[in-house]
């Protein structure tokens, strides 16, 4: 593989669909503050690249599809291996077909909307109780079980799919950055929508609206607390950091890994400004490029079509990760580290995993029914007026067509960028065991790189600094309620995302105490155990690691 090549499979792997989704709640956390937005995606693109740096030399040990998981088992202890494991298993796979489907749904109605004169939901109504966020759960339910599916098994259809929406997602992204600074250029930007410092709009100072509201204080939560939406946005990233085994010459993966990151944090930034000038989301610049354009319909199918590609290209994200899941699932079912491992005893075939897509169909679907219930029904959060929805004539407009199908679109937001948290969390252990494996030298590295500990320290600090105010910030906004009178839906809302935390924190963890005691109950000890476990996996051929 030649160095362009390198860095443009960087690149390529790196930018996705996830800036048209975070940028408006960078702005928000920012106050509106250009200075302060572009700062935060300056200090989570120093966090992706250093973190890329190191990852070349971590991967260069084990670079098999189990990833960062892979890589907490030779660097950390057992729990944090086991937690790493849990997490992508019963958490980040399962709820991506959640939270995945949402944004292309929402970017389809969207398109669908604009091309159709403003119709882009069923509008179904039972006993005066809009049913809509019913529908698209279902309609979600069969996206997620058709990329569960398809790309798994027929990877020659998965391959093409992937070629087909990597090739369209880069073109929304053009156009998005030609129309922003178009209008930049003519003057048709939103004035009050962003400033140079802080927009004194998006200070509160309210209990009810959290921490991040508040002068001052509430900026530098709003810095942390965006970080963990802009490392959502760089879907995929820490995959090619193995690109180094494929190239002529490996010593120049480091440079092809900052350059692809450096043109993706500047293409990020440029489109993060075009959004910011009309409000900071696709939906804000309608009116602007209708003034420009002097035709309302012209810009219907411009930002049609761009939503359309938008859904295509979240569907992508979809066909990588399908590709890969249920192959990590079976990898982890042949080394007898998933529940009901004896069963999958000759029945694993990695180039066909059936039982790998059957598993995660087992897990996923009834977690998608689940979350959705939560999201509807147990978070009481509708987002800013302006993004979800607005008045006319004093009356709510929902712009995706119901209060439930808002708050589970607000909900999905929430559980993308919990997952993206915690993806990096498990990624920064894996770092942080490597910087101590460098210190005592417990395990021989052959490929060792002289930038490794300032890239490994530097992202480490940002990752965790960053996850420790993401962490305490929904626990802080909870105590905030004390001495005010929120209304019960505030209150539930409040709860629900300290539950979702904890759930996060409990799906990673309890697992392996249950497993524990089950071991200590049967074998006595876990070499007795492992020995076991051993012995069943080797009687089978195809099973050998």
């Amino acid at each position: 593989m030649s160095f362009f090549s390198a860095m443009m499979i960087v690149f390529g792997g790196a930018i996705g669909a996830g800036i048209f989704f975070k940028a408006k709640s960078v702005i928000n956390y920012s106050h509106g503050s250009l200075i302060l937005a572009i700062f935060s995606w300056i200090i989570a693109a120093v966090a992706i690249i250093t973190m890329a740096l190191a990852l070349i030399e971590i991967s260069s040990i084990r670079n098999d599809n189990l990833s960062f998981v892979g890589w907490n088992k030779v660097f950390n202890s057992r729990t944090i291996y086991k937690a790493a494991k849990n997490f992508v298993a019963y958490i980040c796979i399962p709820l991506t077909f959640f939270f995945m489907p949402i944004y292309a749904i929402i970017s389809l109605q969207s398109g669908i909307g604009l091309l159709s004169g403003g119709v882009n939901t069923f509008n179904v109504v039972i006993h005066s109780y809009n049913i809509d966020w019913i529908i698209w759960t279902l309609i979600s339910l069969v996206i997620t079980s058709y990329y569960i599916i398809v790309p798994a098994i027929f990877t020659k259809l998965g391959n093409i799919q992937n070629i087909i929406t990597t090739s369209i997602k880069f073109i929304p992204v053009i156009l998005i950055i030609i129309i922003g600074f178009t209008l930049m250029v003519s003057n048709n930007i939103d004035k009050d929508a962003l400033s140079i410092t802080t927009n004194t709009k998006y200070v509160t100072n309210n209990p009810i609206d959290g921490i991040s509201s508040f002068e001052n204080i509430g900026a530098v939560f709003g810095v942390f607390l965006s970080i963990a939406g802009i490392f959502f946005a760089y879907d995929g990233f820490f995959v090619v950091s193995g690109i180094s085994t494929e190239m002529k010459h490996p010593k120049k993966a480091p440079m092809a890994l900052l350059i692809g990151l450096i043109i993706t944090t500047v293409i990020y930034l440029l489109i993060a400004i075009s959004l910011s000038i009309t409000g900071g989301d696709l939906n804000g610049i309608q009116p602007y490029l209708n003034k420009l354009l002097k035709s309302e319909y012209a810009t219907n199918i411009i930002l049609g079509i761009i939503n359309i590609m938008l859904s295509i290209g979240v569907l992508g994200i979809l066909n990588g990760f399908s590709l890969w899941g249920p192959r990590y699932i079976e990898n982890l079912l042949s080394k007898g580290e998933l529940p009901f491992w004896k069963k999958a005893i000759g029945k694993l075939n990695f180039d066909k995993p059936w039982y790998g897509v059957k598993y995660i169909l087992k897990l996923t679907i009834p977690i998608v029914i689940i979350f959705s219930i939560i999201g509807v029904l147990g978070y009481a959060q509708i987002g800013q007026e302006g993004q979800y929805w607005y008045y006319k004539d004093g009356i709510k407009i929902f712009i995706y067509g119901s209060e439930g199908m808002t708050k589970l679109i607000v909900f999905s937001d929430l559980i993308g960028n919990w997952t993206a948290l915690f993806t990096f969390v498990f990624i920064g252990f894996s770092i942080t065991g490597a910087i101590k494996n460098r210190i005592k030298k417990k395990d021989e590295i052959k490929h060792k790189t002289k930038y490794f500990m300032p890239s490994a320290i530097i992202s480490v600090a940002i990752v965790f600094l960053s996850s420790i105010v993401i962490v305490i910030a929904p626990i802080i906004d909870l105590f905030l309620l004390i001495n005010t009178n929120p209304s019960t839906e505030i209150i539930i809302s409040k709860i629900s995302l300290v539950v979702v935390l904890l759930i996060y924190i409990g799906l990673s963890f309890i697992p392996t105490e249950i497993e524990n005691y089950f071991i200590k109950k049967r074998f006595k000890t876990l070499k007795e155990y492992r020995k076991w476990k051993w012995k069943l996996l080797s009687e089978n051929q195809k099973h050998k690691f």
